[in-house]
């Protein structure tokens, strides 16, 4: 599939009217995607072009190519992977998670900071279901607990159903679903995030970042 540039998310979003459509979180996810496009451009383009030229131009394969600047330096470990893609400015400017710097990819153990692993069904009215376990809770906006009682097979499948809801969120130890009102789909994992739109086509899919889990954490009150 081709690369979505921010000309074309944006062109893409005004055809559309997307922003009345989405929720808020899904919305914050193209705008980091458009943000992450220029990192990996940045990235590869500059990691392919130093390795490659140095690698090329007379380095041979005992020398900068093979162990030397190529692999071990600014390609994988330099520019890259650790500097412009995501860590660097990956979400600068977004409004998720400040200044570049802070854009920070994710580890595997970072699923965990989002709740226990469970269903939750977020209202139209502010209020959320979820059924963590063998329990049932019901929150208000603020995340105090309304009811709480033993869980109910009837209560597992209402979680599961979208009518009168703003959005449902399932979260396990190695991936976070969020899916809104209108069919749009993002995926977190400790690694990868992908946006899907309603009709299942891939729209984005880079590495995870600490913007994503942040944006998540918004719309769990009470975790």
């Amino acid at each position: 599939m081709p690369r979505l540039t921010p000309l074309l998310l944006a062109l893409f979003v005004c055809a559309t009217g997307l922003p009345h459509l989405l929720a808020p979180w899904a919305v914050a996810g193209l705008a980091a995607y458009a943000s992450d496009d220029g990192g990996d451009d940045r990235g590869d383009d500059r990691g392919d072009d130093r390795g490659d030229d140095r690698g090329d131009d007379g380095q041979g394969d005992d020398g900068s190519d093979d162990d030397g600047q190529d692999d071990d330096g600014q390609d994988d470990d330099g520019q890259d992977d650790d500097g412009q893609d995501d860590d660097g400015t990956g979400n600068s400017g977004t409004g998720l998670s400040g200044t570049g710097k802070s854009a920070k990819a994710l580890g595997d153990t970072a699923l965990r900071r989002l709740g226990p692993a469970g269903t939750r069904r977020l209202l139209l009215d502010g209020t959320v279901e979820r059924v963590i376990g063998q329990t049932y809770e019901r929150l208000d906006a603020k995340g105090r607990v309304l009811e709480r009682r033993t869980a109910t097979s009837s209560d597992t499948a209402r979680l599961r159903t979208m009518k009168g809801a703003l959005a449902i969120v399932s979260l396990s130890r190695s991936r976070a679903v969020v899916i809104d009102n209108a069919g749009w789909r993002e995926e977190l994992t400790g690694t990868r995030y992908q946006l899907t739109d309603p009709r299942g086509n891939l729209v984005v899919r880079r590495r995870a970042t600490a913007a994503d889990l942040k944006r998540i954490q918004q719309i769990l009150p009470g975790e």
